[in-house]
């Protein structure tokens, strides 16, 4: 299976640039069932019952990378990337 990760640094001026790693078929399993039980765990008791088991790791990752993605590009939104001298 090939997913795509979004490292920070991958990250140019809102533009994603993705890096694909393969992973052996039924090697995820695990990573999914700890996954599950992180975000179930961190999870406020009203909202447990909206947790979902992802299916795939692509995924689990794109969960993972929207949320960084948001972050950084709330923080730099604003940044000119081009600034006038």
């Amino acid at each position: 299976m090939k997913i795509k990760v979004l490292y920070e640094e991958n990250i140019k001026n809102g533009h994603k640039n993705y890096t694909t790693i393969e992973i052996p078929e039924g090697d995820y399993s695990i990573m999914l069932d700890i996954d599950y039980e992180q975000r179930l765990a961190e999870a406020k008791p009203e909202k447990k019952d909206e947790v979902k088991r992802c299916e795939t790791v692509q995924e689990m990752f794109d969960l993972l990378n929207s949320k960084e993605y948001n972050g950084w590009r709330r923080e730099t939104r604003r940044i000119d990337p081009n600034p006038k001298m």
